[in-house]
């Protein structure tokens, strides 16, 4: 799993406050299909883990903070309303 927040936006202005960076992680997991119904879970360990210098940063010669999580816990549940059966 790969997630970030980009340092420049792609439309507009970048000079607004953001803390931009990314984190890479290994998130093995499981997932359970019963009928319409899907429940899948994992848990993610970051592996690598980027602080990028954003525009303001670059532009004031800064580097700013950022705070990453060393394990990722992600579940979902879903359910078919209609289509086939």
């Amino acid at each position: 799993r790969w997630e970030g927040v980009p340092a420049k936006d792609l439309l507009g202005d970048s000079l607004g406050f953001r803390r931009p960076g990314y984190a890479l992680s290994l998130a093995p997991g499981l997932e359970y299909v019963h009928k319409r119904n899907v429940i899948t879970m994992q848990v993610g360990k970051a592996i690598l883990r980027d602080r990028t210098r954003s525009v303001p940063d670059r532009i004031l010669g800064s580097h700013g903070d950022a705070a990453f999580a060393d394990y990722l816990w992600l579940a979902s549940y879903s359910h078919r309303f209609a289509g086939r059966k």
